[in-house]
């Protein structure tokens, strides 16, 4: 998630700065709309690659965790 939150981090680095007080309307709406497609883009391919524990993994968690004999969760 670092480098989304990099990308907010830099739009808020230029708001606080004073940049989107300078520059005319057409260009804070490009920059914004830039910030905001970078961020979502940022974010959409960290977690393209999630991928959330299936039932089995956490079966084997349970087991592994309690020390219990012979699996009896799996079996």
């Amino acid at each position: 998630m670092w480098p989304g939150m990099g990308v907010v981090g830099l739009g808020m680095i230029l708001a606080l700065v004073g940049l989107f007080g300078v520059i005319p309307g057409a260009v804070h709406a490009v920059i914004l709309l830039a910030l905001f497609g970078a961020t979502g883009f940022v974010f959409w391919r960290s977690f393209a690659r999630f991928r959330g524990p299936r039932w089995e993994d956490g079966a084997r968690r349970v087991e592994r965790d309690s020390d219990l004999p012979n699996r009896p969760i799996t079996e």
